[in-house]
């Protein structure tokens, strides 16, 4: 049955023509952040205020595959487990929604490896990908992060590496 569940899953995917991948001096104005993570995450909810300060568009799609809720924001998508067909697919319109946009940076923040995630991670149109390190997910990933804190230290982690590594500015000799 997994083997079946798979095939449906792959022929399902439309490939991405991946965008461009500059790092230094990217100004990234439209920021889409994919989670499957329900309870407190107060590092994400300062991010979004920070990045809506600056006048960035972000958009926020959960995974609600159990029974929790993260954030009311104006632009939060939401999946629940109604919203997944048998194979793994999501077949909801705020999914679509999401999927419709180009994004200059996409974060996905998944504590657990899910089909429906994969999809969305395979399917997203995004400048950058970054996110937590899953066995699963390293091949469509950008950039990853492996940590043993919480949740909420992953992310700092993750924004700190990525503002160092890939978007900071160098200085020259």
């Amino acid at each position: 049955m997994a083997g079946i569940k798979r095939w449906w899953f792959e022929r399902s995917l439309v490939p991405q023509v991946q965008q461009s991948h500059y790092f230094q001096g990217r100004t990234n104005k439209h920021i889409g952040i994919v989670t499957d993570v329900c309870e407190d995450f107060r590092k994400l909810n300062d991010f979004i205020l920070k990045e809506k300060s600056n006048n960035n568009k972000i958009n926020l799609l959960q995974l609600k595959l159990k029974n929790a809720h993260l954030t009311d924001e104006e632009k939060s998508y939401t999946i629940g487990s109604k919203n997944v067909n048998w194979y793994g697919v999501p077949k909801s319109e705020s999914c679509n929604y999401f999927l419709e946009d180009n994004y200059d940076i996409c974060y996905f923040l998944f504590k657990d490896v899910s089909l429906p995630a994969e999809y969305i991670l395979r399917t997203v149109k995004s400048g950058v990908k970054l996110g937590f390190a899953h066995k699963e997910f390293v091949p469509y990933l950008d950039f990853c992060i492996d940590s043993k804190e919480d949740i909420n230290g992953q992310f700092s982690y993750l924004l700190e590496s990525a503002s160092k590594l890939l978007f900071g500015t160098r200085k020259h000799a």
